[in-house]
């Protein structure tokens, strides 16, 4: 809040000092046209009508920016309070994988594919490694690590509830799971996972490359009778 008042009185001063050179400009072409035009002769030269404009252009430009400036600022200090109050709220938890209907709910809200209820359950049992977020009692993102332990692992279920997005939790989750990975996997252990764009980016900043185009990904969704 303190920035936001060095602002408001920066502003006003710029803003103060624009006006009063726009209000001097104006009297001082009314002053000469008027004394020129009932025959007083004035040691004034005329303005240049350019520069006038420029200078009022130039006063609504800077006003402008300054409003600008001014909602930008609001908005990071409403993300910074929100951050803050977020860091309040939130827990991790890293032993185990998130329950399974937390674990459906955010896959679905974050686009993914969703999975039977018997395939989750399995599939969260044998989670290797996971982090879960939660911000209160609510799962708000989630990572999970999972292989034979030795030669093969894959990163898998990286989410983040949308409403949450673009506050480093992607981040957050790829240290946990690639430190994890350095700590605990053998050398020459092979760790894989599949990159959605723009997500990509962000693993490549954690040592992932693309096997394209010396290999090329793939798979197969199994498909049965049973509800999802």
């Amino acid at each position: 809040m303190k920035r936001i008042r060095k602002f408001i009185i920066f502003k006003f001063s710029i803003s103060l000092f624009f006006l009063l050179l726009f209000i001097t400009s104006f009297i001082y072409q009314i002053y000469f046209y008027t004394h020129n035009r009932v025959g007083v002769i004035v040691d004034l030269k005329p303005p240049d009508s350019y520069t006038f404009y420029i200078i009022y252009f130039l006063q609504i430009f800077v006003w402008t920016m300054l409003l600008l400036t001014s909602v930008i600022l609001w908005t990071l200090e409403k993300k910074k309070k929100q951050s803050i109050e977020i860091e309040k709220n939130i827990y991790l938890k890293y032993t185990g994988a998130p329950d399974i209907e937390d674990y459906q709910n955010l896959r679905k809200m974050t686009g993914l594919s969703e999975k039977s209820e018997k395939g989750a359950k399995l599939g969260l049992k044998n989670t290797t490694h996971a982090i879960s977020i939660y911000y209160d009692n609510d799962l708000i993102g989630m990572g999970r690590i999972i292989g034979d332990k030795g030669c093969f692992y894959q990163i898998v279920d990286i989410a983040v509830d949308p409403n949450y997005q673009g506050q480093g939790f992607g981040k957050l989750i790829m240290n946990e799971l690639t430190t994890y990975l350095d700590e605990n996997a053998p050398d020459g252990a092979y760790v894989s996972l599949i990159a959605d764009e723009p997500a990509d980016k962000l693993y490549e900043k954690y040592g992932f490359k693309y096997t394209f185009p010396a290999s090329h990904g793939m798979y197969k969704l199994i498909r049965k009778n049973e509800e999802i």
